[in-house]
């Protein structure tokens, strides 16, 4: 199985007045390593990290504006 490097990533939105978290979600992404070196791993771990903020991005958004009614 070729190197991969691996973000896992738990966000969690909180209200501020009250402390209750009121959504909470789990992303695992893996990019393999095209280049065995730091510079390899900092290249595959910056794809993986990107796919979890553009899926994260509208879900965030759809939970604030889902709470803020």
């Amino acid at each position: 199985m070729p190197e991969a490097g691996r973000v896992e990533l738990q966000l969690q939105l909180q209200d501020p007045r009250s402390g209750l978290m009121f959504w909470s979600k789990r992303y695992v992404e893996s990019e393999p390593i095209a280049q065995r070196s730091p510079e390899g791993l900092a290249v595959a771990l910056s794809a993986a990290m990107q796919r979890i903020v553009a899926s994260s991005a509208p879900e965030l958004a759809s939970a604030m504006q889902s709470h803020a009614e």
